[in-house]
């Protein structure tokens, strides 16, 4: 949130880490049946391509950058704004459904803080202040050290919240991910995929990337 940026683990490497193998299950033999041990049927799966065309991995991760974004740009304002802007604030956002006007009117508080932001650090930027410029950066800053603890506070729910959401979100992935591996792999024959990157070498042949992220997107497209 210092950034204003989130950072997303990598979605297949959950499932699929460096030197771990993705086991589907195999039929068994009949009881008592002899059977001889055959080699597994391997594939494998590119876990960046995954990532950048698996078009839920993208939109949620947007969603919550955007979030990310619009927490870190309210408590800059924040730190600007009076008693009466901030306790105004704070009732707008806890209504569960604001209307329109209540939206609007939070961009409006939002932005005068962020107005207030823009003058004092153009304020801080200049050598020579006039009587009437250093008086008023002076009640910018005074504002700015009130708002602090709060402002600290509201950083500490709001951080708190972008990482509960992005765990949520990232193990909702990772399962539907999973399925879609077990799913493809089952229906080719396989009884193991690895990770792309860890290997060597493999033949296209093997390679379930394509056939994974079609099964994605086309089990996202008939849920909506």
């Amino acid at each position: 949130m210092r950034s204003g940026k989130v950072y997303w683990n990598v979605l297949v490497a959950l499932a699929l880490s460096a030197g771990a193998l993705w086991f589907v299950s195999a039929r068994q033999p009949a009881q008592g049946q002899e059977t001889k041990p055959t080699p597994p049927s391997v594939a494998v799966v590119d876990n960046e391509k995954i990532e950048q065309n698996y078009k839920l991995f993208q939109a949620k991760r947007d969603e919550l950058q955007k979030l990310a974004d619009d927490r870190r740009r309210e408590l800059e304002a924040r730190a600007f704004l009076d008693e009466d802007e901030w306790r105004k604030l704070e009732e707008l956002m806890a209504k569960k459904n604001p209307s329109n006007a209540d939206k609007k009117e939070m961009e409006k508080i939002i932005s005068a803080g962020l107005a207030r932001k823009d003058e004092w650090q153009e304020l801080i930027g200049k050598v020579n202040l006039d009587e009437k410029q250093s008086k008023r950066r002076s009640e910018l800053e005074r504002i700015q050290k009130l708002n602090k603890s709060k402002v600290d506070d509201k950083y500490e729910v709001y951080s708190k919240e972008i990482d509960e959401l992005q765990k949520s979100t990232l193990d909702d992935l990772f399962n539907k991910v999973k399925e879609s591996i077990g799913y493809v792999a089952r229906q080719r024959g396989y009884s193991v995929v690895v990770l792309k990157q860890s290997v060597i070498w493999s033949a296209d042949a093997v390679d379930i990337t394509e056939e994974v992220l079609k099964q994605l997107n086309s089990n996202d497209n008939k849920k909506r």
